[in-house]
């Protein structure tokens, strides 16, 4: 119930042109979906794994299909949980999530939105205008110089 008032809650939110209810909302329903997972799970591996670490495999999971990034979700679930084979597994999770993603839709919700706006990013290597962008092409030339006001 709370998945889907969150779910609603953002896509209203987004929808409307408000900024944010990305990244954190997919952290909140990923780790939902990861503790909801948990049930099941550990009646078919008798409680080898926590539904803590289900919550955070679900939430560095769905965070990777929403903003991309996956090691950027691996290093924060490390954070969080200060254990490398946490660590791992949710490598092996992000990294599938991210190919099922990208070989299903093409590139994260995210990227999709940048495409509503307009641009036309599909990855990392397309933004390659960032490297172009120099402080002289931002600089406005009609600015006075600062030594006239020294006295």
């Amino acid at each position: 119930m709370i998945f889907v008032l969150k779910a609603i809650a953002s896509a209203v939110s987004i929808g409307s042109g408000f900024r944010g209810g990305l990244f954190f909302a997919s952290l909140f329903m990923g780790a939902l979906l990861g503790k909801a997972f948990a049930i099941p799970a550990d009646a078919l591996m008798a409680g080898s794994l926590t539904p803590t670490i289900f919550a955070v495999v679900g939430m560095s999971s769905l965070a990777v299909a929403m903003i991309g990034g996956p090691m950027t979700m691996t290093f924060l679930a490390l954070e969080i949980t200060g254990d490398f084979p946490i660590a791992i597994l949710v490598l092996a999770a992000v990294i599938s999530s991210s190919v099922v993603v990208r070989t299903t839709f093409g590139y994260s919700f995210a990227t999709w939105r940048f495409h509503l706006r307009g641009e036309s990013i599909r990855s990392a290597h397309d933004i390659g205008w960032i490297r172009n962008l120099t402080v002289d092409k931002l600089m406005r030339p009609d600015v006075r110089d600062c030594k006239e006001f020294v006295p």
